[in-house]
């Protein structure tokens, strides 16, 4: 119980590093350099692609395990 709490807040810290990266950095930006659509490229690539990519790439090398 302990190991999957610790890995909820590393998970949570994690992301929200990488949230006020992503919006300080690229997004912004992307922003600045195309304007609306920089914006809207920046948010779906950073705000949804990737953290979905790092999702999936980590949920295949999960260990089958059955459920009790």
């Amino acid at each position: 119980m302990k190991a999957k709490r610790v890995k909820i807040i590393l998970l949570v810290v994690g992301g929200g590093i990488y949230a006020v990266w992503a919006w300080r950095g690229p997004i912004h930006a992307l922003e600045l350099k195309y304007g609306e659509s920089g914006f809207t490229w920046g948010l779906l690539v950073f705000g949804v692609l990737i953290p979905y990519l790092v999702y999936f790439i980590t949920g295949l090398f999960k260990p089958d395990t059955p459920k009790e």
